[in-house]
């Protein structure tokens, strides 16, 4: 972890050939330096990303909880909307919404830089010294990934939040290229895609994320809704709007209560998937129901929404949350004992990229996830919030599982439901810590398990398939930040891969297990402090079945020159062999 002095920045290393070949630590060094392009979606408009609060089975934390419907400024309660007109912001959905639709995957547009996370966090995100340009800790590094693959199925969220805060003159227009948000053009305009990534990012913070109006009643929503179009009201919102479990979620920008008549009132609506276009979601007032009629876009097929006072599916998210300073999950340095220092949050990520289905286990046997068909939720303070799909009425990915840190767990990545070979990545994101299982080729029925230790400082990736992972761990210290990639090559009759930190010694341990008498990877180590980043890779090293190596890590002296390893034969703890290896880059 870097002291918050920004300074210049050392130039990277060169990975190693074997490296450039993995997707899966190309995907990951994508993400070493801040200014990074990632590869989104066609210029099109797609179903929004993700959302904070309940998962499948409404599992639900604090955050979810009904807070009520806030008082109007002058204290009194407010009425259902009386008649045409009752209450408007005076946003002109041509001139003040965006003239490009909602975006995914698919083009060349930036999301989420270390440039942004330094302006959430400050300093404490850089491991290396270089302004904007600061090489980021191991946690954020990931979390940013991860949270750019969010992207991948809209901004709905950013878009949203960006053009009420342009409408209210929170932030200047003028500064992303125009006079007005509706002649904002999006190709081209960096600075304004990364603005729209930034705000998309803080449904995953608190406060803005517990701060999410999930209890209120649909007729409470529309109230609290008229009591910020009064004269004088300090707050304003976005709406969101979900399917039972919180799922197939999209964010809006509400800006008018209209009359629709017959006890009906509608919340005029700027949709980011429908540019220049009132949109108006329904609320019958006798009923205590809503519906609104949905799609990624104007040209597929429409999906409906509907909810009532029991599905707490209408949301409101207060501006008030989202422009205040966010909570970082991630931040955070590890003593050597496994301490976490600087952050208070005691919480861990567990994020899929692929469509298996995940269980989490902790050491007492309490389960998190799918068991068979049901959703089970037995760990103490665990909760999700729920990635959207590319398309709003085909959301079946994973939820994103957070559980408390402290503990260890046992994660299964069950592939029982899959129609055929299903890419997988698996990652845990800390405070001062991530470990990651990347590149699996997961087949239907297969079931592969992940062990992670209470401190963060062991991974074990069990596989009864022919898999060539990338393993990861990644650590930040307030002396210098690592991240460890071991890619193992596959065997038919499966393997098992551990990697054990000790953070006293500065040592990393390696065992692959499988059915040969000899076992090849790669290894690389990625070292960042205040002198900059450093890179160490060798390839083709070979193990004995029964044997471990041990990378002395913390008395590597840096680019281009040898690491020490140590042959531990029968893995009993004593190194009987040392050598040191050269660095292939």
């Amino acid at each position: 972890m870097l002291a918050p002095t920004p300074q210049a920045r050392a130039g990277p290393a060169k990975a190693s050939l074997h490296f450039k070949r993995s997707l899966a630590y190309r995907e990951t060094m994508r993400f070493s330096t801040v200014f990074v392009t990632l590869g989104l979606g066609a210029l099109s408009a797609v179903a929004c990303s993700e959302t904070t609060g309940g998962g499948p089975a409404d599992t639900q934390d604090a955050s979810t909880a009904d807070v009520g419907t806030p008082d109007p400024p002058d204290g009194s309660t407010p009425d259902a909307p009386p008649g045409s007109g009752f209450g408007s912001l005076g946003f002109k959905v041509a001139d003040d919404g965006f003239a490009f639709e909602n975006y995914g995957e698919g083009a060349q547009f930036t999301n989420l830089t270390g440039a942004e996370l330094r302006r959430f966090f400050g300093d404490t995100v850089c491991a290396t010294p270089g302004g904007d340009a600061c090489g980021l800790t191991p946690s954020a590094q990931r979390w940013l990934l991860e949270q750019n693959k969010g992207m991948d199925g809209g901004h709905c969220e950013g878009m949203a939040a960006l053009a009420l805060l342009f409408f209210k003159k929170t932030l200047p227009v003028q500064d992303f290229g125009a006079a007005t948000t509706g002649a904002l053009a999006l190709e081209g305009n960096t600075k304004l895609q990364r603005e729209i990534a930034y705000w998309f990012v803080t449904q995953a913070l608190d406060p803005t994320a517990s701060g999410e109006l999930k209890g209120p009643s649909p007729n409470e929503i529309v109230d609290a809704f008229a009591a910020s179009l009064r004269s004088g009201a300090t707050e304003s919102y976005t709406i969101g709007i979900y399917k039972p479990g919180y799922k197939e979620g999209h964010a809006m920008t509400p800006i008018e209560l209209r009359d629709l008549g017959g006890d009906k009132v509608g919340i005029v609506v700027y949709d980011n998937n429908y540019p220049k276009t009132e949109r108006i979601v329904e609320v019958d007032r006798k009923a205590n129901t809503w519906k609104y009629v949905a799609s990624t876009n104007p040209s597929v097929p429409q999906s409906e929404y509907l909810g009532d006072a029991t599905t707490k599916t209408l949301t409101l998210t207060p501006t008030t949350k989202r422009v205040a300073t966010q909570q970082c999950p991630f931040c955070g340095t590890v003593e050597p004992n496994g301490a976490i220092k600087g952050n208070t949050i005691g919480r861990m990520e567990v994020w899929l990229d692929g469509k298996a289905n995940l269980l989490v286990t902790d050491a007492g046997g309490k389960r998190f996830g799918h068991v068979g068909g049901a959703f089970v939720s037995e760990i103490a303070g665990g909760s999700t919030y729920v990635p959207r799909s590319r398309d709003l009425w085909q959301d079946d990915h994973e939820p994103v599982y957070r559980v408390p840190t402290g503990q260890a767990y046992s994660v299964t990545l069950d592939g029982t439901a899959l129609a055929g070979k299903e890419p997988s990545d698996l990652s845990f994101v800390a405070p001062g810590y991530e470990l990651a299982v990347l590149g699996v080729e997961l087949d239907p029925n297969q079931k592969d398990t992940i062990q992670v230790s209470a401190t963060g400082d062991e991974i074990v990736y069990t596989t009864n398939g022919s898999e060539t992972p990338t393993i990861e761990i990644g650590l930040a210290t307030d002396a210098a930040d690592y991240i460890f990639h071991v890619k193992a090559f596959g065997e038919a009759a499966g393997q098992e891969i551990r990697l054990k930190l000790d953070r006293v010694t500065g040592e990393l341990r390696v065992i692959v297990r499988g059915a040969d008498a000899m076992a090849s990877y790669d290894v690389e180590v990625i070292r960042r402090s205040s002198t900059g980043e450093a890179v160490f890779t060798h390839a083709g090293e070979q193990l004995g079945k029964n044997d471990a190596v041990v990378l002395k890590y913390a008395a590597w002296t840096g680019q281009g020159t040898p690491m020490k390893f140590g042959t531990d034969t029968g893995n009993d703890g004593t190194i009987d062999v040392e050598v040191d290896e050269n660095d292939d880059n």
